[in-house]
């Protein structure tokens, strides 16, 4: 069943994009085939040289907003872009190769109008390029501010908040690893707790090049996480992230299901 656009509050659905041309339709098309139809789609296409931007560009949707970054600015500086002009009540996220399953918005928009949350995630699946399942990701029913910074616990493409609680977020752009992770750890410090939705409701497609295979240089990405958004001390911040590390191996002992 489809939710009618004058009956629902605006998304903005935020997607940074750089040299996604194998992939960025899959999402898109994922995003315009929502049951909930009131949103505006913001992509930004990150300093592209594989054709990205006229891939997104020959879409005839007008909720499609396009703008495009001359030079790369790191998802950072893209999210940073779209996160200036969204209109919606409501921000959500997604990579420009991961993918909604199509009940995602309906399902989460109508739980935070219920319950009055600000701050929310949801479960998700891992999958292979090829969109193999691999297994589940779960998570704590809920986050609070000291929770989040022990670790990580969302997935990007999972999270939606009440942009007039959370405000316009934007995250310093020398960070080009764990950004989004800056966001909520930013975001928790308005709302003061993020409330998960127990349902797998997005598919993150796995890239086994990723940065998660270099533990060292992700330690480093936390410990400038900490200092440069966080403002911790040099001490406290290589505390919690070599914390995160211990949380991490936690995390996936107890909260991922295998396929």
């Amino acid at each position: 069943m489809q939710t009618e656009m004058n009956d629902s509050p605006l998304v903005s659905v935020v997607m940074p994009m750089h040299n996604n041309a194998k992939f960025v339709l899959e999402s898109v098309n994922s995003v315009l085939s929502q049951t909930y139809r009131n949103f505006e789609l913001l992509v930004v296409d990150d300093g592209s040289s594989d054709g990205s931007f006229d891939l997104v560009s020959k879409i005839a949707d007008p909720r499609i907003k396009l703008f495009r970054n001359e030079k790369s600015l790191g998802a950072a500086g893209a999210r940073n872009v779209a996160l200036r002009n969204a209109k919606g009540k409501y921000v959500a996220f997604l990579d420009a190769d991961d993918l909604w399953k199509p009940e995602k918005l309906e399902t989460v928009i109508s739980i935070m109008e219920r319950e009055g949350f600000s701050f929310v995630f949801s479960d998700y699946d891992v999958a292979s390029e090829n969109l193999t399942p691999l297994y589940t990701v779960l998570g704590p029913d809920s986050i609070d501010r000291r929770k989040m910074i022990r670790c990580c616990y969302i997935g990007c493409l999972t999270v939606v908040y009440k942009r007039e609680v959370v405000g316009t977020i934007q995250v310093d752009e020398r960070l080009k690893k764990r950004n989004d992770y800056a966001m909520w750890l930013l975001a928790i410090g308005k709302t003061g707790v993020c409330h998960r939705i127990p349902d797998s409701l997005a598919i993150y497609r796995k890239n086994q090049n990723g940065i998660s295979k270099k533990k060292g240089k992700l330690i480093l990405w936390h410990y400038r996480l900490f200092r440069w958004v966080m403002h911790f001390g040099p001490l406290k911040a290589w505390f919690h992230a070599l914390e995160n590390v211990f949380f991490y191996f936690l995390k996936r002992k107890k909260y991922i299901v295998k396929q």
